[in-house]
């Protein structure tokens, strides 16, 4: 069964959510390599778990869309849509 609209909207987040991750992971592995620190590679790992999660998210919320209703989907929505904007006030700033 497809999603509903509360959980297909919940997906979409996620996968932006995954390529501004991938962004991140992009622009601080060319960073770690060109001045290798441990602050670099901090950042470089943190943006890798953070694009895990987010794909791993949007595959999860994908399976349980027939199970559950839009009781459970609000929250998670809400939670993702605040890590959204925390990972694109990090891409904002990586790219200043």
């Amino acid at each position: 069964m497809f999603p509903g609209p509360v959980w297909s909207v919940d997906i979409i987040i996620a996968a932006v959510g995954a390529v501004a991750a991938l962004v991140l992971l992009v622009f601080y592995s060319r960073l770690a390599k060109e001045r290798t620190s441990r602050f670099t590679l901090g950042l470089a790992f943190i943006s890798l778990v953070f694009f895990v999660q987010k794909i791993a998210a949007a595959l999860v919320y994908f399976r349980l869309a027939a199970t559950y209703s839009a009781d459970v989907a609000l929250p998670i929505m809400a939670i993702h849509s605040m890590e959204l904007a925390g990972i694109g006030a990090m891409v904002w700033m990586a790219k200043q």
